[in-house]
């Protein structure tokens, strides 16, 4: 499930194994050699992310604060 795909980050790969591929807490913390209260809490920060995306970033060429009205 997660073989063909590229992750950012050792955190972003080990989320992808409990939530979307059904691994074990344990097993991924253990792997990754992460305390499991850790990998919990990289857990329900993906879950709060998932329930309030963040807002969309400024493009680069605009000064934060004076984005335009759509």
């Amino acid at each position: 499930m997660l073989a063909d795909r590229e992750f950012a980050s050792m955190q972003d790969f080990a989320v992808a194994a409990v939530l979307e591929a059904g691994y074990p807490v344990s097993a991924i913390a253990r792997l990754f050699r992460v305390p499991s209260w850790r990998l919990e809490e990289w857990l329900q920060a993906a879950i709060a992310d998932l329930d309030h995306p963040a807002a969309p970033a400024a493009r680069r060429d605009e000064a934060p604060g004076t984005r335009a009205a759509r």
